[in-house]
């Protein structure tokens, strides 16, 4: 990692508890997987992977996600795995839930996530789940994780399109839309 990245402050410290972002050195959001990709081998997508490349790179903490919690029909169920892998190592990984507002049920695992789990924040992906920033129940989501203190992240693409496998038709998230749910939820 740049040493670049590595000097940049943490965007969510004021969102996070200090105990968590001690120690955290670079804005970067690992994806953990049990497999590869989906179009290509990755390397160090576990969580002992990981833990090596960043000791290699001198970072003490990172926040992670699921990939799986993208591509599964329950993103929750991506969740879950997140926090078996993690457990062992939450004095380094801090866990990111990924929830579909219009999936049934994300009330009820948004609350399993942040009571059980621990996990600090929340990412949507509208254009995976094929749901709108702007929608009913996506504000309400955005709205029940910032009260439980969550930072809420909408990537605007799982990767740079230069590197992005032909069979992968995902379009990019609208900044107009980002722009809809800000001014919807001003406080998140």
């Amino acid at each position: 990692i740049p040493t670049a990245f590595r000097s940049v402050p943490h965007p969510y410290s004021g969102r996070i508890a200090a105990s968590d972002v001690r120690g955290i050195t670079a804005v970067v959001v690992f994806h953990l997987a049990s497999r590869n990709d989906r179009f290509r081998a990755v390397p160090d997508n576990t969580a002992d992977g990981l833990l090596r490349l960043m000791d290699r790179h001198g970072i003490a903490r990172a926040v992670v996600s699921s990939v799986h919690s993208v591509f599964y029909t329950d993103a929750h169920s991506g969740n879950e795995e997140l926090a078996r892998w993690v457990r062992p190592h939450r004095d380094r990984l801090i866990p990111c839930a990924t929830l579909n507002p219009a999936f049934p049920g994300w009330e009820r695992d948004l609350r399993q996530c942040c009571d059980e789990w621990g996990m600090r924040g929340l990412r949507l992906f509208p254009a995976h789940h094929r749901f709108s920033l702007t929608s009913p129940q996506c504000v309400e989501l955005v709205r029940a994780a910032t009260e439980r203190g969550l930072h809420v992240e909408i990537p605007l693409r799982l990767e740079d399109r230069r590197q992005q496998h032909w069979m992968d038709a995902t379009s990019e998230v609208s900044l107009s839309d980002v722009a809809a749910l800000a001014r919807a939820c001003p406080e998140a």
